[in-house]
This record gives structure tokens, C-alpha cells and sequence, in this order.
């Protein structure tokens, strides 16, 4: 408890432990390990699923496992008060199709002009979710 200049953080993560072969219940643990220190700090915590990539887009594996985490990170949510978690706007696509430039070439992670959508289709997400805490 007590006065924070943070009301809430907003944690995007699991992408390079995808890559790296962890299993989902591993993945999940860890980044519900992050929200935790914030909520040991009384600061409320927003998950957001793991995005897409070209990965999840050409293995059904990949994705399962990504899809795996999501619901868990989703169900955790639902049973922590501090906790809410929120689809990601940004969604995969190849090198040149329409979004492509949002992605860098690894397939795995967004470009500049990536994140930057990435934090506009959040934004009134997570202002909806603080006005529901309200934090706003």
C-alpha cells in the first residue's frame, strides 16, 4: 500500500521465452512472477497477451503454446484483484502485406512503428481499465 507515482504497469512479456522453447506453464509462471513484484510495491499490474509472429503464424505448435499462456495469463487475471489482462491490437503480419512494416525482420518482435501502434490500440484499453480501478 501507501502512495506510488505509479497507479499501474502494464507488462507485455513472453515472447523470447516462446522462442527459447520454455513450456507455456514455465512462461506463465515467470511473467506472473513480474506482476507480482508489482503487486508486492501495492502498484495494480495489466498483462497483455503474448502477440503474434511469423512463429505462431507458420506453426500451429508455436502457437498453441502461445495461446496456452495467454489463457493462463487471462485466467489468473480473472482470479487477482490487483491484476486485469488485455488482448494485444497489434496482430502479425509478413514482410510486405499491409502491417508488415510493423514487424521487424526476426518475425518475432515489433518494429518502432510497431510499438507505437502497439501503445495507440492499448491506450484506451488500459484507460477503460483504470477508470474501472478508478485510478482515473
Amino acid at each position: 500500500g501507501g502512495d506510488h507515482a505509479l497507479t499501474a504497469v502494464v507488462i507485455i512479456a513472453g515472447t523470447n521465452d516462446l522462442a527459447q522453447s520454455f513450456s507455456p506453464d514455465e512462461i506463465a509462471d515467470s511473467v506472473l512472477g513480474l506482476h507480482e513484484i508489482a503487486h508486492e510495491a501495492g502498484v495494480r499490474s495489466i498483462s497483455v497477451d503474448i502477440p503474434e509472429s511469423a512463429a505462431a503464424k507458420r506453426f500451429h505448435e508455436y502457437d498453441e503454446m502461445r495461446e496456452q499462456v495467454n489463457a493462463k495469463l487471462l485466467s489468473s487475471s480473472l482470479q487477482h484483484p490487483m491484476r486485469t489482462h488485455l488482448p494485444c491490437p497489434v496482430p502479425y503480419r509478413f514482410s510486405g502485406e499491409e502491417g508488415g512494416d510493423l514487424w521487424e525482420d526476426d518475425g518475432l518482435h515489433m518494429s518502432g512503428p510497431g510499438y507505437e501502434a502497439l501503445g495507440r490500440g492499448l491506450a484506451p484499453m488500459v484507460a477503460d481499465v483504470l477508470r474501472s480501478w478508478g485510478a482515473v
